[in-house]
């Protein structure tokens, strides 16, 4: 659907995100109690703007369930939000296990998994963050990362404050 521009957008006028964001971090916390990772948010005022919430939290609840499989215990996990122009900049920051400078290139590939013990304990499919890369780019919007191997992982990405509403297909 994401390559064929057929990916479906349900736009909220007026969304507050930070209150989805919250709630998210509620749910979060609930998952993998076992490991005692902290989840934290430092989310900025930003203004309520036109945008499907659902395909936001998407992103969000994936980059934050990546955080705590790749984490270890008493971790840490902070996600942010700021306004940068016209667009709003969210942060997913993890105190894990970090990606090396190698698959940094390519783990937004379809079906792309780094080799990794640790993750192979919890399976996947590699599709998520594929998947997160296709909404934010649906959107005129970005995603990347900044990660150290064995120092933890940031993923970023930008929504603009105005929805995209004609989606092109993205390769």
């Amino acid at each position: 659907r994401i390559e064929a521009a057929r990916l479906k957008f349900d736009f909220k006028k007026g969304t507050n995100i930070n209150e989805h964001i919250n709630r998210l971090v509620t749910e979060m916390r609930n998952f993998m109690p076992e490991k005692n990772i902290k989840i934290t948010t430092n989310l900025a005022k930003v203004p309520a703007f036109e945008v499907d919430p659902n395909r936001i939290m998407q992103i969000l609840r994936n980059l934050t369930n990546n955080a705590l499989k790749f984490t270890p215990k008493k971790g840490t996990i902070e996600i942010t939000t700021e306004k940068q122009g016209k667009y709003i900049l969210f942060k997913v920051k993890d105190s894990g296990i970090g990606i090396s400078t190698e698959n940094q290139l390519r783990i937004f590939e379809p079906f792309f998994q780094e080799e990794q013990t640790m993750y192979r304990e919890h399976g996947g499919t590699g599709l998520g963050l594929a998947i997160c890369r296709g909404i934010a780019e649906a959107q005129g919007g970005k995603i990347w990362l900044e990660s150290i191997k064995g120092n933890g992982t940031t993923f970023f990405f930008t929504i603009p404050l105005q929805p995209v509403y004609e989606i092109a297909p993205i390769k």
